[in-house]
């Protein structure tokens, strides 16, 4: 493995301890929120950021290591597996593939239910 490919996972890894860390921290002691007023925004925002960052981090990892060792030939494998998930995201619930059918739970105040639109 050469220097560059370590640095591109050191660095993925780095991201991920650090995302990991932040939410852990704040999520088992939200007082900290309450202590410093001006993270509890980026708290909530980071949820999606930190999802995006990471997926688009990982696929440059991903495909500067693929292409650096087998050059373009794991491309049509790569995007078959993508394919494939696509899919899967988009018709399994649907077709209820993996989790039997799908049921909503009852929503009322009285229910006090977390899947309630507030």
């Amino acid at each position: 493995m050469s220097r560059f490919d370590r640095l591109l996972l050191y660095g993925l890894y780095g991201f991920t301890i650090i995302a990991v860390a932040g939410f852990g921290i704040f999520g088992r002691h939200p007082e900290l929120l309450v202590r410093w007023p001006e993270l509890a925004a980026f708290y909530a925002r980071s949820f999606a950021l930190f999802a995006r960052v990471h997926v688009l981090l990982t696929a440059f990892v991903l495909f500067a290591y693929m292409g650096r060792r087998v050059g373009g030939r794991w491309v049509p494998a790569g995007l078959l597996v993508y394919g494939v998930s696509c899919s899967a995201r988009r018709w399994g619930p649907r077709m209820a593939c993996l989790s039997g059918p799908m049921v909503t739970p009852p929503c009322s105040e009285e229910s006090g239910s977390a899947a309630c639109p507030i």
